[in-house]
């Protein structure tokens, strides 16, 4: 059975992400470009992929139940002589923090720790000990405030690059339709490498019947791709609405999207114009 090698992590958001690749490029951290600054909940492991499924659907239901996670990334400290790694202590909502690791250590993402767990941020690995004290001391004083808003599946790829596979946003997923067929609509975050990425999925009964994806320049909403697996049963609609609602709570003030010909009258009956190069809508 084939099988994907894949981690769970919190993202460091930008710009602290910038700011600490900075830190990790003057350090001469091996791994930098390979993955993004982070904080790892699940190590690396080869999760079999017809179980892929089921450990994205568990990442989500588990973010679903928790809030944004206010933490601090704190001064420098080192796993030496044990591991040579220097990283930023964790500080903040650190006990909701390991009750979330704690959940999400379950099915195949289950496994014995080599260590104790210790959340933190990596800054530089396999280098003197006596390098990372210096590193420690350099950054004893470095304090970020950050808020984390979702979890990260990170997958590995042929070029050892780590690149996002899902993302699971924190807060409760909006349910349409309770009593009859619910559609549960989730929000992900893409980070895509010069733009705001977003991507919203329709799912019933764990599968998913439509899904919209694009992302943001400047004032603008660009929606790169929409599409429903089942016409006629309202989920196009309750898709765009939640796209122009995630629009509106970004500050856009106008939507884009290049519609083919067949589906430009689903656009134009719910308000968008039809233009000679892509149907927009403004948000004024």
């Amino acid at each position: 059975m084939a099988r994907t090698r894949v981690g769970v992590v919190l993202l460091v958001p930008d710009p602290w992400a910038a700011e600490v690749d900075g830190l990790r490029r003057a350090c001469g951290d091996s791994s930098l470009g390979l993955i993004a600054p982070h904080i790892t909940l699940i190590s690396p492991i080869n999760v079999r992929d017809d179980q892929l499924d089921d450990v994205l659907e568990g990442v989500r239901a588990t973010a679903a139940s928790f809030p944004p996670l206010r933490l601090q990334l704190l001064g420098a400290k080192t796993f030496a002589p044990s591991t040579l790694v220097a990283y930023l202590a964790i500080g903040g909502d650190t006990d909701r923090l390991l009750e979330l690791r704690r959940r999400l250590v379950t099915g195949p993402l289950e496994r014995p720790d080599r260590y104790p767990y210790v959340p933190h941020v990596t800054v530089v690995a396999d280098q003197p000990a006596q390098r990372l004290a210096s590193v420690v001391a350099a950054l004893e004083d470095y304090r970020v405030d950050i808020t984390v808003s979702g979890i990260h599946v990170l997958r590995q790829h042929d070029d050892r690059i780590w690149r996002p596979l899902s993302h699971a946003r924190f807060a409760e997923p909006a349910v349409i339709g309770r009593g009859g067929l619910p559609l549960e609509l989730i929000v992900s975050d893409l980070p895509l490498r010069d733009r705001d990425g977003w991507c919203i999925a329709a799912r019933r009964d764990r599968s998913v019947v439509g899904q919209a994806s694009g992302h943001i320049e400047g004032t603008r909403c660009l929606v790169d791709s929409f599409w429903v697996d089942a016409p006629g049963e309202g989920i196009g609609s309750h898709l765009l609405a939640a796209v122009e609602s995630l629009a509106a709570s970004r500050e856009c003030t106008h939507l884009m999207h290049l519609a083919d010909n067949q589906a430009r009258g689903f656009w134009v009956h719910r308000g968008w114009v039809d233009g000679p190069a892509a149907m927009t809508r403004s948000l004024r």
